[in-house]
This record gives structure tokens, C-alpha cells and sequence, in this order.
């Protein structure tokens, strides 16, 4: 959205799809198809006084032009200030349906015009991280926000270029701890996490594996959370239902296929003294990753970025753009990590860079 005003109209019948084709289990608080009573709440923003015109959200409100139920929609407008929020629709008792990330930019941004994206062979890359708001070296807020591997949320971004302090978070009620987490016991249940993470999106799951429970019944139903596969083979232009991404594009593939692909691009990155990289995926910030047993932030030397894919069930890939050149295509970390998003398109012929 742009700052100043700009509206969006959201369905809230999200909250009633299939999280992905190997879940076992579902959303705890579906829409029903009732005149049911919805709430807004305002998870956290960015700026303090929770919604006004003078942070990214002026309003958000629930319209029932077209029907009660999953029929309402979300009708969100931004405010005066470039931002980053996360709203929730809620039932009468405030058990959250479904959130959404509200990302306000005010430098014309608009991954939905053509504007404002850099191209490698056969995809397009938004110029920016997930959550950015600006596309500048050395600027702080080119940084972006912070994923959980499989989750929809964003986690606050970096307080400064190389930071190891998260920047602030607001909700209605007044200024957030800087970062919750909830403890990923050995034993617990998938049920039990996916409802933390469905009703708690602000909290950031830790654990040593992936934010699910290798103990977990059901355990196997992340490998698509992000990534949907087509005959086989990751799609380059489908995303999965908690895919972070705008619609149209989607979190990067990864895997052996792409791996020459993702090598042949970090090859033609440009190290600046502001220690970003601007080539071909544009600015690319030192935002190092979370930690996913800690819930710390480290590696900050390093820009680090999710795959969609997944290599085992602990591990995604990643790709990572160092100081000295020597990026990695298409590694591996652990999936409770929380790392930068860069996301993609594919385009009909290679009209780019070769």
C-alpha cells in the first residue's frame, strides 16, 4: 500500500482454506457462515497510538456489503507514514480467524505495476526485502522484516544497519517487548504449536529444528507451507497459502535444479561500502538472521535469505551474500531461523540478464 490514504479490500474467507495439501490439521477458528460478530485487532505496528493517521494504519474495519460470515471483507487504509503492521480478524471472544502483514511504502513502490524490481534469467525479484521501505544502500530501512520458515508473520526488523536490537513494536495498548518467544518443548503437540502460531503471531517459536516438534504427530505437514508442487516439481510461479509474499509473486525455489541459477547470481553481486550488495537482486542489507533457539539476533555481517524449499524436515534452504564473495547458493539452516524474504516472479521468456 502506499502511505496517505491508499485503501485495500481483503476477503476474510482465508481463514476457511486449506493451509496446505499435506495438512493434517486445520485453522482452530474458521469463519463460519453465520451473521457472526468480527473483530479488528492491531497485533503491533511500527509506530505508537495504534491506529492513526500518523503510522501506517488509519483505520481497519470489517464491511459486510457482500454477506455476513466469510463473505465480509477487511477494509484497510493506510495512514500519513511509511510502515509495517500486522492486523488480525478475530471472533466475539478474540480468538484470531486469520492475521495479515500490511506493508505502507511512500516511494512509490508498487510490486504490482512492474516497478521497482530487478531481473536474472527468467525471474524477477521485487528490489527490496519483504517489509522494506526503502531500496537504498546504507539506508536502515532497506533492512526488512524477519520469517519463521513455513509462517505467514512477519518478526520486527533490525534497529540499524548491522544491529544486533530489534527496531520497536506497538500494539493499542502500548510499546511490546522486543521480541516474545514461546519455547518449542520436546514433546509438544503439532496441533498445540500451529494454534501458537495462528493466535500468536507475534511470537517467535524457538527451538533448535524446525518450530514444529520433530515429535509431533503429523510432524510432516510444513514441506509446503510456502512451496506447492507441480508434476513433481517445485512450481516457479504458484505459492503456498502462508507464502509472506504479494499475490503474483512468491518466496524464491531452491533446490538442485536451481542451484546453478542462484550460484550465477550472487556471482554478479556488488560489495559497497555500506556493506549491502546491489546487483542483481538490487540492495541486499546486512540484516543477519534470528536465531531460532535463542531468539537473537546474529550473523549481522551477512545478508541471508529463506528458499521456499525444503530439505529435510529441520532444514530449508537458503542463500547468503557475504563480505568476501563467497555467497552460498542454496545452503541449509535450521527452519525456526528467522531470516530476510526476497520474493519472486517468473517471467514468459529471458528478456534479462543472462
Amino acid at each position: 500500500m502506499q502511505a496517505g490514504g491508499d485503501a485495500v479490500s481483503i476477503p476474510v474467507s482465508q481463514a476457511n482454506r486449506k493451509i496446505s495439501a499435506t495438512t493434517t490439521i486445520s485453522n482452530p477458528y474458521p469463519i463460519g457462515n453465520s451473521q457472526e460478530d468480527l473483530q479488528v485487532k492491531l497485533i503491533w505496528a511500527d509506530s505508537p497510538n495504534g491506529f492513526n493517521d500518523n503510522g501506517p494504519v488509519k483505520t481497519a474495519r470489517i464491511d459486510y456489503t457482500e454477506g455476513f460470515g466469510p463473505k465480509a471483507r477487511l477494509i484497510v487504509e493506510s495512514g500519513s507514514k511509511a510502515g509495517n503492521a500486522v492486523i488480525a480478524v478475530t471472533n466475539a471472544q478474540g480468538d484470531i480467524h486469520w492475521s495479515w502483514h500490511i506493508w505502507v511504502v511512500d516511494d512509490g513502490f508498487d510490486p504490482y505495476n512492474g516497478s521497482g524490481w530487478e531481473g536474472f534469467r527468467y525471474y524477477e525479484f521485487l528490489d527490496r526485502n519483504l517489509g522494506a521501505l526503502s531500496n537504498i544502500g546504507g539506508d536502515p530501512k532497506s533492512l526488512g522484516l524477519y520469517y519463521q520458515w513455513g509462517r505467514k508473520d512477519p518478526f520486527p526488523a533490525a534497529a540499524g544497519i548491522k544491529s544486533t536490537v530489534f527496531s520497536d513494536r506497538y500494539n493499542e495498548e502500548g510499546k511490546l517487548p522486543a521480541l516474545a518467544t514461546y519455547p518449542n518443548a520436546w514433546n509438544e503437540t503439532t496441533e498445540n504449536l500451529f494454534r501458537q502460531a495462528m493466535q500468536r503471531p507475534d511470537v517467535f517459536i524457538t527451538y533448535y529444528g524446525h518450530w514444529f516438534s520433530p515429535n509431533s504427530p503429523g510432524s510432516q505437514v510444513t514441506s509446503d507451507f510456502w512451496n506447492v508442487t507441480e508434476n513433481g516439481s517445485i512450481s516457479t510461479s504458484v505459492k503456498g497459502v502462508m507464502d509472506p509474499c504479494p499475490e503474483g509473486w512468491k518466496t524464491i525455489p531452491a533446490g538442485d535444479n536451481l542451484h546453478d541459477d542462484w550460484y550465477q547470481l550472487l556471482q554478479q553481486t556488488v560489495y559497497e561500502s555500506s556493506g549491502h550488495y546491489t546487483k542483481l537482486l538490487g540492495v541486499m542489507p546486512h540484516a543477519g538472521y534470528i536465531n531460532g533457539s535463542t531468539g537473537t539476533l546474529t550473523d549481522i555481517d551477512n545478508a541471508t535469505y529463506w528458499t521456499g524449499t525444503t530439505n529435510d524436515f529441520d532444514y530449508a534452504f537458503r542463500i547468503q551474500a557475504k563480505p568476501n564473495g563467497n555467497g552460498h547458493a542454496s545452503s541449509v539452516i535450521n527452519k525456526s531461523s528467522g531470516l530476510s524474504v526476497r520474493c519472486m516472479r517468473r517471467v514468459a521468456t529471458s528478456k534479462i540478464i543472462q
